[in-house]
């Protein structure tokens, strides 16, 4: 008789999850899997545990043990951007504003690295952005420096024209 309650209240829970899921933000729920996965897998273990034996429970106790590492890994692939806690998305961009704060490239060194002259118009400076990202993208085996100088330099010449 016990384990019919506890079906049926897994299956209105499903349900109420499910309806909640299809309409949330996707930042709550992110916010919502981060902190109620350890209480789900804690709450899981120790009902196992009870019902069945230790070493059934067991399983769910490491999944709980290793969840930092678990969002880590699998966070940005299933969308949860920056893995436990968001706190390397956070870093990166504190890291991303602060380096676009002390920005202190010229325009005359944005044109060198671009390789155009002075008076050039957007198109050319878009055209020879492209031409350089293809050539020095991170993906493609280029330089994370490189491609920052490159960009960077775009943004200079187009905030300045």
């Amino acid at each position: 008789m016990v384990w019919v309650f506890l079906g049926a209240v897994l299956l209105v829970a499903s349900v109420i999850f499910g309806r909640t899921f299809s309409t949330a933000d996707p930042k709550a729920m992110a916010k919502a899997i981060r902190l109620g996965g350890p209480i789900l897998l804690f709450v899981l273990s120790i009902l196992l545990s009870a019902g069945f034996s230790f070493a059934v429970g067991l399983p769910f106790l490491f999944l709980l043990l290793f969840w930092p590492l678990i969002l880590r890994v699998f966070g940005p692939k299933i969308g949860l951007e920056g893995g436990a806690g968001d706190q390397f998305g956070q870093r990166r961009e504190r890291y991303e504003s602060r380096s676009r704060m002390r920005s202190t490239m010229t325009t005359k060194e944005a044109l060198a690295i671009l390789g155009l002259d002075a008076g050039a118009s957007r198109d050319d400076i878009l055209q020879a952005h492209k031409t350089l990202m293809k050539k020095n993208h991170p993906d493609q085996g280029g330089s994370v420096y490189l491609a920052q100088k490159i960009n960077e330099a775009k943004d200079v010449l187009i905030g300045s024209n």
